[in-house]
């Protein structure tokens, strides 16, 4: 009996350390970084007005730090999307994050507005809505696809 009960000492002992090991190596694993939805370089950007294709595609560079607004933790794209709607005199009221895409909800000049965009790290496509639920609302279609280095 009394060899029962050391076993079951020595079992909960060994339990405890190895659930103090699988905590410590918890704490010491780097923490998980966020997603690279969108590769810098150089890219190729077709928009399109309310369903029509606006001219050709244009060309142009997003850097590393450019590439945070779609890469980085929740709060650096809510930063970011907080910075380039007061840039546009929008104000940011909800950012929602779902794996590859990422919706800004937002108004601007008094008209609620949506940036919707779904990134693949090589191209990415979505569209940005203003004056929803108006007679002249407006829909931008976006799609993006990496060419290159800068």
């Amino acid at each position: 009996m009394k060899s029962r009960i050391s076993l079951a000492i020595v079992a909960a002992g060994g339990l405890a350390a190895v659930l103090v090991l699988v905590a410590v190596v918890a704490m010491l694993r780097p923490a998980a970084k966020p997603p690279e939805r969108l590769q810098p370089g150089r890219w190729a950007v077709a928009t399109g007005l309310n369903g029509q294709t606006l001219g050709t595609p244009t060309s142009t560079c997003i850097t590393a730090q450019d590439a945070l607004a779609a890469n980085g933790t929740e709060d650096d794209i809510a930063a970011a999307a907080r910075r380039e709607g007061a840039a546009q005199s929008c104000r940011v009221t909800q950012v929602l994050i779902a794996g590859p895409a990422i919706t800004v909800d937002m108004v601007c000049q008094g008209q609620p507005a949506r940036s919707s965009m779904v990134y693949r790290g090589t191209s990415y496509e979505g569209t940005m809505a203003t004056g929803i639920g108006r007679p002249n609302a407006r829909v931008i279609a976006m799609k993006g696809q990496r060419i290159g280095d800068c």
